[in-house]
């Protein structure tokens, strides 16, 4: 190593031994939250900085800008046909209702505060509709940062969560078209495009609102990025590939270990150029992944939000295995129902090809003529989607054929799509072959999936998810007017800004409830809630939503059927309950004492349920 290497090599090591030492051991939990909700997002407002500027760099210089455009057109047209093709093969909305209200709640809160935090309650102050308190979730950020970013620029929408994914859609086929082309030169990369397109789990995503096409761009742009690095290593181009191997590893939760993937890259074209390509960027690279090290710091101390089911006692088992296989094989080999939003063509087509490879032992692999930057560029990150398959094999939510857990299985569609396009290119090519694939792939997609997509939404048994967009249609309507809506669903009220709290909230805070019905600060107050009993056949309408007759007293205004034996209620708050033992906690007296007007206001916030 020259002495010039030296320096940057233990600026390197001290940056590694920081970050792992202010990630992992210096700060409690509860100094972990503040300081991922007041610092995350100016690092990744930093880390995505950082990037642009990067790649605006690199397109400045002619030498970067290989693209001839007249050669693209084809391309291009087909890639945006395909997109339109997506769009209206499934409705938009949201899909996974355990994260995606979650991702537009942080989005809103870091578009209105940048701070990295789900908001939990809100209210309007003199007219005003004002996020308070709330918690720094769990998941990756990456994807509501972005979303916070459409906010910023275009001005707030509850539908720039859908936005994004939109937009999002294009840039995913392109990168894969790309990679198809590597594979299969000529057509692999409309190969690889339809192949994915027979897919409905891939037109669910791009029609919703969560993070899995993001991680889809992501690993692409970073193997991409990776193929680069490798032909002809610099420091710019590893910039690159470690700038945005730091925003895939925010993107989702496993995503995180693809960061493997990028050093093994790395040190490739280390080797390659015999020398150590250490830039700023790599020196900082670390420290910009603290917020990652110290949300598991906070996972460690809040083992509830591993949300494990079925009574499982650790997330991660062995013998979970062989049940998850038969869950996965029912997903991937489904063809009796319309259920599982699955492709058998690829699934039978990955099977065959991996046959064959094995059994011809990689011999005419060996032989075939590609590019050797273009495997150490994707096999790393092919090795990182291959372990996360086999980890998500072991957890206790790994059932594919779940539709909650389906879209876990994403990259590894990917690696089959490729895998299999990889496969075709090394056959002996003719006319014959090329028109039999393209007829049996966009064949199966017009005479299976469009079909499939067009009689169902995958979601048809998910009662929550029909309610929570019978809700956000409800909170919509009250535009304009003044109500306070409290439900187990407020964050899907949250994000149509509208005031809302949790029925948890309202149980606890029966005092602050009552001060404000008598104050009149909401011309409404709506409780929201599910029934499995129809009001019109019974005197008395039985809640499911725990205690709230006994604490509140309801008037009905509305009930909607949403399938057998399930109604979704609205009613008035007319009169709050008191307990025996109970006292409350806010009089109207306590407010007349205060003269300040300032002082009021801030006194009238804190009496806020």
């Amino acid at each position: 190593m020259h002495l010039r290497d030296l320096l940057p090599a233990v600026l390197l090591l001290l940056s590694v031994s920081c970050a792992l030492l202010l990630g992992f051991f210096a700060f409690d939990s509860e100094t972990a939250v503040a300081l991922i909700k007041r610092a995350g997002y100016w690092v990744m407002l930093a880390n995505f900085t950082w990037l642009v500027i990067n790649l605006i760099k690199r397109a400045s210089r002619v030498a970067e800008v290989r693209v001839r455009l007249g050669g693209w057109i084809g391309p291009l047209l087909f890639i945006s046909a395909v997109s339109a093709v997506l769009f209206a093969l499934q409705p938009t909305g949201y899909k996974i209702i355990m994260d995606e209200p979650v991702l537009s709640a942080t989005a809103l809160r870091m578009h209105e505060y940048k701070e990295v935090m789900t908001t939990a309650r809100a209210h309007d102050l003199q007219g005003v509709f004002t996020q308070l308190d709330g918690y720094v979730d769990k998941r990756p950020y990456f994807y509501p940062f972005l979303v916070s970013l459409l906010h910023d620029f275009t001005g707030y929408r509850s539908s720039n969560t859908f936005l994004l994914n939109a937009l999002l859609t294009p840039v995913f086929l392109g990168l894969l078209f790309i990679c198809g082309r590597w594979a299969w030169p000529r057509y692999g990369g409309y190969c690889a495009v339809m192949l994915f397109a027979t897919v409905p789990l891939l037109a669910m995503n791009v029609n919703g609102g969560g993070f899995e096409l993001l991680n889809l761009v992501m690993i692409l742009a970073a193997v991409v990025a990776a193929k680069s690095y490798v032909e002809a290593p610099s420091l710019r181009r590893v910039d690159t590939l470690i700038l945005v191997g730091l925003l895939l590893a925010q993107t989702r939760y496993e995503s995180v270990l693809y960061v493997l993937a990028v050093a093994a890259v790395g040190l490739v074209g280390w080797f390659k150029v015999r020398t150590l390509l250490i830039s700023t960027v790599t020196i900082v690279a670390p420290l910009l992944l603290i917020p990652f090290a110290l949300q598991q710091v906070i996972f460690s101390d809040y083992q509830g939000l591993w949300q494990l089911k079925d009574g499982a006692e650790k997330p991660f088992l062995l013998r979970l295995i062989p049940e998850n296989l038969e869950h996965a094989a029912t997903f991937f080999f489904n063809f009796t129902d319309d259920q599982q939003p699955n492709s058998l063509l690829l699934s039978v087509l990955f099977v065959a090809a991996l046959v064959v490879t094995l059994v011809l032992g990689f011999r005419w692999i060996r032989n075939a003529n590609f590019s050797g930057s273009k495997l150490l560029a994707v096999l790393p990150f092919f090795a990182v989607i291959l372990f996360n398959f086999a980890l998500l094999m072991a957890y206790h939510w790994g059932q594919l054929d779940d539709i909650i857990a389906t879209r876990i299985v994403l990259p590894f569609i990917l690696f089959q799509v490729l895998f299999v396009v990889f496969f075709i290119g090394r056959l002996p090519q003719s006319r014959a072959l090329h028109s039999v694939v393209m007829v049996v792939v966009l064949g199966y997609f017009m005479a299976v999936t469009v079909p499939l997509c067009a009689r169902s939404d995958f979601l048809r048994w998910v009662p929550v998810q029909h309610e929570v967009l019978w809700l956000q249609q409800e909170v919509q309507e009250h535009e304009g007017t003044s109500a306070l809506f409290i439900t187990n669903k407020h964050l899907v009220a949250l994000v149509e800004r509208r005031p809302a709290i949790s029925q948890v909230q309202a149980m606890l805070r029966k005092g602050q409830l009552d001060l404000h019905l008598r104050l009149g600060s909401y011309q409404e107050i709506l409780f929201v809630y599910p029934s499995t009993v129809d009001s019109k056949r019974v005197r008395e309408l039985k809640l499911a939503a725990g205690d709230l007759e006994a604490n509140f007293e309801l008037e009905l205004i509305k009930q909607e059927k949403l399938g057998k034996e399930r109604y979704m209620c609205i009613s008035r708050l007319k009169a709050v309950k008191w307990l025996e033992g109970e006292v409350r906690e806010f009089e109207l007296e306590d407010l007349s004492l205060l003269d300040d007007a300032d002082t009021k206001l801030r006194f009238y916030a804190r009496t806020l349920p």
